[in-house]
């Protein structure tokens, strides 16, 4: 079972990420000859676009994303705004 106190997160972050869970799916487009990842957050439902912000959601997995790759690899980097 897997225990996110292990890893410095709560039972109500887990929660919360699982939230987001609910109403985006994602694409990944995988250039491995660039070395790069990119990942596309699609809402489940565009009826949710009124009450669920992408944005907000971007910037939370961004966060978490971040945190993941320095919590287990040992990796730094930046984060660049695009738009």
């Amino acid at each position: 079972m897997f225990n996110p106190g292990m890893f410095g997160m709560s039972q109500e972050q887990l929660a919360a990420g699982k939230g987001i869970g609910q109403h985006v799916k994602m694409e990944i487009r995988k250039y491995r000859r660039g070395g790069r990842l990119e990942i596309k957050y699609i809402l489940i439902n565009p009826e949710d676009a009124a009450s669920f912000s992408i944005p907000e959601a971007i910037d939370q997995l961004a966060q978490q994303l971040m945190w993941g790759h320095y919590t287990f690899f040992g990796m730094k980097g930046e984060m660049v705004d695009v738009d």
